[in-house]
């Protein structure tokens, strides 16, 4: 049974770098649907993997290592989804570099790519979704989509990292750090724009999350769900 685990998560990975791949050709982009499938069966496959050899075992120092392990995997595995669908993604609205027809840096691409005004771009979607004028879908992708993005970090960080990334203070320093990076990267590589609202509302998704597992109630059923 676990062979069989182990050879279906190492199958996964392969679908993952193969997906990779495809997304880092020329004019050539992996089915969005068919991705995410394959991601989140891996990250499936991986936690089913993890509860089997944590069943395994008695030593509390040994499960701990078990679990911090494929926590890791599946935080590895997220990220590079992630990673995809913020920088190669045509279906999330990653631009080709040559479709935009200015130099990186000039009047223009400020201009037209980067947001440095707090809540700006989050207001204007608000006022347009309630003016009808614009698409209620794009609304919910762009606003509740930032916020649920980087969600899933405000959990795995402060368990596998509890030592360093426990605290709000440091935690939340380390996602600005990440999310500005992001931010950066598709402001440069011009596959996107430089929004300060969508760090905002990446940072609120992480805030969240984190403030959640600190509640005792959740604790003990995400405690139970890693035991």
């Amino acid at each position: 049974m676990n062979k069989l685990i182990n050879i279906i998560l190492i199958l996964s990975i392969i679908m993952i770098i193969i997906s990779v791949i495809i997304d880092l050709m020329p004019n050539t982009f992996a089915d969005t649907t068919t991705k995410l499938l394959i991601y989140f069966f891996a990250m499936f496959i991986a936690f089913i993997n993890m509860k089997v050899q944590l069943r395994q075992l008695n030593e509390d120092s040994k499960k701990e290592k078990i679990r911090k392990k494929f926590l890791i995997l599946i935080l590895i595995i997220y990220s590079i989804l992630l990673t995809t669908l913020l920088l190669f993604d045509s279906n999330y609205g990653r631009f080709i570099f040559s479709n935009r027809k200015m130099q990186i840096f000039s009047k223009e691409h400020f201009q037209l790519y980067s947001n440095f005004i707090p809540f700006k771009t989050i207001y204007t979607f608000i006022e347009r979704f309630f003016n009808g004028t614009i698409n209620k879908n794009i609304v919910v992708t762009n606003i509740l989509g930032n916020i649920i993005a980087f969600a899933p970090f405000g959990i795995l960080i402060p368990i596998i990292f509890k030592e360093k990334f426990n605290n709000i203070k440091n935690f939340t320093l380390l996602m600005i750090g990440i999310i500005l990076c992001v931010e950066i990267i598709q402001f440069i590589t011009l596959k996107g724009t430089f929004d300060v609202d969508d760090l905002i509302l990446n940072l609120l998704g992480t805030i969240i999350t984190y403030s959640l597992i600190k509640i005792k109630k959740v604790r003990k059923i995400l405690n139970y769900i890693l035991n």
